[in-house]
């Protein structure tokens, strides 16, 4: 199982409490593209929070995949723009 980080605790706009840090995975929406050398098409639809406990997570989607295909990855932070 993946390794959760550090947890501090929030609340979102319905009263519902969440971790108040940045996801630990992001979930995708990933369509494969007609034609062999064409590149799949990712959408983030979500975001996941991994339990401290490491026996489950928290997935919030923000957006219906389509595919029903739905990938998750490590978040990774974007270098800054100059």
């Amino acid at each position: 199982m993946l390794k959760q980080t550090h947890t501090t605790k929030s609340e979102n706009e319905n009263g519902k409490a969440t971790s108040g840090k940045k996801p630990d995975l992001i979930a995708y929406d990933v369509r494969d593209r007609e034609g062999r050398d064409q590149k799949s098409v990712w959408n983030p639809v979500g975001a996941v929070w991994l339990h401290k406990d490491g026996k489950g997570a928290d997935l919030l989607l923000h957006a219906i995949p389509l595919s029903g295909r739905v990938v998750l990855r490590q978040r990774t932070e974007k270098p800054d723009q100059a």
